[in-house]
């Protein structure tokens, strides 16, 4: 039997990377990932990993991964969309390059990528995508106006595509996280004020790749659409 296919688009840092080394070692699947910065996987000698260098904000680089695809008959039966930027930008201080930014990584390319898989059959039946998403949609931070908006679109689109995609079983869910304790979230050197927020404390980077796994396996097979809140009680003690 072949083996699955799973693709992890911003894989090459963060939760995508933890992810994609997690696929690897609690699953038999081809993992795609894909990134900016591949040489991370230099040290991972493992015939299932297919490192992929793209950058997003490249529609035509997108276009020559789907080409690539078609022609090496690649069908999809995971997507994990972990790309992503936060910029922190107060009204009166945005710029218009940091709009479109934001907007091509966290909102725009996952589109572009779900459209195109779906456009060429590329995405086989019943599969699983999942977008990870931000509590920052739920919360109208002053500071995170562009940030959060490009969420807010994000889960609009993940509700959309889920109710064409569920005509051929394939499930689309977001999970909207809060503070995950990452190399970047401790190099921003959060104070005690914002870390208390998190009532049950920063959610564990294991936590949540284990949470995407359960998303992407049979136990989430009757949930699309989804918008699953999962910020260690953040929304409740903003």
């Amino acid at each position: 039997m072949a083996a699955e296919v799973t693709i992890v688009v911003g894989a090459t840092s963060g939760i995508g990377y933890a992810l994609t080394k997690e696929l690897l070692q609690s699953t038999n699947d081809k993992v795609m990932a894909l990134g900016r910065r591949i040489e991370c996987f230099k040290d991972m000698q493992v015939e299932r990993l297919i490192p992929y260098k793209i950058d997003l904000s490249c529609s035509e680089q997108i276009d020559s991964l789907i080409n690539e695809m078609q022609k090496d008959e690649i069908v999809v039966n995971k997507l994990v969309y972990c790309a992503g930027l936060a910029p922190i930008t107060r009204i009166g201080e945005i710029d218009y390059k940091t709009i479109q930014e934001t907007y091509t990584i966290n909102t725009f390319s996952f589109l572009y990528i779900c459209n195109k898989l779906w456009q060429y059959n590329l995405i086989k039946e019943g599969s699983s995508i999942v977008a990870l998403s931000s509590i920052v949609a739920e919360c109208y931070n002053y500071s995170q106006c562009v940030y959060g908006s490009s969420k807010i679109a994000l889960n609009y689109i993940v509700k959309n595509l889920a109710r064409v995609f569920v005509k051929n079983k394939v499930r689309v869910n977001a999970l909207e996280l809060g503070n995950v304790d990452t190399p970047m979230l401790r190099s921003l050197h959060p104070s005690e004020e914002q870390l208390s927020k998190c009532a049950l404390g920063l959610i564990p980077l294991k936590r949540v790749t284990d949470e995407v796994l359960r998303l992407l396996s049979d136990e989430s097979s009757h949930m699309t659409g989804s918008i699953i809140t999962f910020d260690s009680g953040y929304l409740i003690n903003k």
